[in-house]
């Protein structure tokens, strides 16, 4: 005879899901959820654009070298090419993942919907998401009411 177990269920709270739509307009089933209670929000998005400033200069001191020291002689594909194909290819991760640790894991392949990383994906993947910026302010500040109308000095409110 098996052990009987209640669950608790718990609520989302207060994280907004964000759709996802192609360039044409149509629902892409994918979306992206986030949580203006996060209080490291902010910080994540600090980082972020510390990030990516970092792997600009990374792939721009590179780029550099490369120019500098490989051969550009020869048939395609030259060292050079090769050399500036991988130093591309490798910013472009870094890119990925410095969104992804902002907004969440998968959801630079989410906004891209089947699109290739692209050198300037993001600056497009942040101004895509700055969209959402007004409803994640709108949410938060009706946090900080509830907060205070919850906690507002009552007497005989023995809320801690």
């Amino acid at each position: 005879m098996g052990v009987f177990m209640e669950y608790i269920e718990l609520g989302k709270g207060s994280i907004q899901r964000f759709g996802i739509k192609d360039a044409e307009g149509n629902d892409t089933g994918e979306f992206i959820e986030i949580d203006p209670e996060d209080i490291d929000f902010s910080f994540r998005a600090n980082e972020c654009q510390i990030k990516h400033q970092k792997n600009i200069e990374e792939v721009q001191n590179k780029l550099k070298e490369i120019e500098e020291t490989c051969n550009k002689e020869g048939e395609f594909p030259t060292e050079y090419d090769k050399a500036t194909r991988e130093a591309c290819k490798e910013f472009m991760e870094k890119e990925e993942k410095t969104i992804d640790d902002f907004i969440g894991e998968g959801t630079t392949k989410k906004i891209l919907n089947g699109r290739k990383p692209y050198m300037l994906m993001f600056n497009d993947i942040i101004d895509t998401l700055t969209q959402i910026i007004p409803p994640l302010k709108n949410t938060s500040k009706t946090i900080i009411q509830n907060i205070k109308e919850k906690y507002k000095k009552n007497e005989g409110n023995n809320v801690i």
